[in-house]
């Protein structure tokens, strides 16, 4: 089957792509946060430094801190953020919204003056 061009594509194969497209987002989310995970570290005494020093309250706490640094790192370093594919896609959800708006609308007129 040989590939439409992107404005003549069906609302299902724009959603297929948005689905496709976040797919490819996450999955590099996901390795540039195991990538930035050793950066985690540096990050973290960067910040405290004028603190002095960081108080944690649980044992958990040093490794959430950890992980919560290399996905923002992770978040930072992914070149198509997840918000602009989204927002890539919302004007085609709202004009398959308005025209089935619109189609209804025509049917119910149309229903109505036949009667």
């Amino acid at each position: 089957m040989r590939r439409r061009k992107k404005d003549n594509l069906s609302f299902s194969e724009h959603l297929e792509e948005l689905r496709r497209r976040l797919l490819c987002v996450g999955v590099l989310l996901f390795v540039l946060t195991a990538v930035s995970f050793p950066l985690a570290k540096p990050v973290l005494h960067f910040l405290i430094r004028p603190l002095g020093e960081a108080v944690f309250l649980s044992p958990v706490e040093p490794v959430l801190i950890h992980l919560k640094i290399a996905l923002f790192l992770g978040a930072v370093l992914t070149p198509p953020d997840v918000l602009s594919q989204i927002l890539l896609v919302i004007p085609i959800l709202g004009l398959y919204g308005v025209s089935i708006l619109t189609s209804r609308l025509g049917y119910f007129l149309r229903q109505r003056g036949r009667d």
